[in-house]
């Protein structure tokens, strides 16, 4: 900047300080305005961003699970429902738990995100040891949930509010990894509102 422009900078800044210290009111009203306006354009972003953060397409972890979900149906993160019943002395002979599980494994069916097949206590023999539980008072349904981070874990969210909940003396509960998504993010979503709402 040449010396002949700082006195041309001088008086605009002076007279745009001047015009904001006269017109207090009116710069707050357009303050708050830009305020507002950027909260609407910026709301839907935390929606659109995936719960485990953002995937580079192009890396090679991604291209495998594109390879993997599209040529075999596999690589989805996993949900697992459990299915209990303390009172009963072998889940895996339990006539609730066999029906409990029958109903759930087939209504899996119906889910285009499930990727088949499911594992299960009662359906995958070979892996007996590793669906009960040591005391035999529970099993598991392990299933394979397509989309990414993001969709992965509304899906999963789907799944556990379709399934959770008592059957007779059967109880079944939902875990896995993108339901922790699902929860830190409904959390984050929480917590960003009443920090909103205590700030103002």
């Amino acid at each position: 900047m040449t010396a002949a422009m700082k006195p041309i900078r001088h008086r605009m800044l002076t007279a745009f300080v001047r015009r904001v210290v006269a017109h207090p009111k009116l710069v707050l009203a357009g303050a708050t305005g830009l305020f507002v306006l950027c909260g609407a354009f910026c709301a839907p972003v935390n929606s659109l961003l995936a719960a485990g953060g953002y995937q580079d397409p192009g890396a090679e972890s991604a291209q495998a699970q594109r390879i993997l979900e599209r040529s075999y149906q596999r690589g989805g993160q996993l949900v697992v429902l459990e299915l209990s019943n303390p009172a009963s002395s072998d889940i895996a002979r339990d006539p609730g738990a066999q029906a409990r599980a029958g109903e759930i494994i087939e209504t899996l069916k119906q889910y285009d995100f499930v990727q088949q097949p499911v594992m299960s206590l009662w359906t995958t023999p070979n892996a007996a040891a590793q669906l009960e539980s040591g005391d035999r008072h529970a099993g598991l349904i392990v299933v394979p949930v397509a989309g990414g981070d993001r969709d992965a874990a509304r899906n999963a969210a789907t799944l556990a509010t379709r399934f959770r909940g008592r059957t007779g003396d059967i109880t079944v509960i939902a875990g896995g990894q993108p339901l922790g998504y699902s929860q830190a993010t409904d959390l984050i979503k929480r917590d960003v509102l009443r920090a909103e709402l205590t700030r103002e």
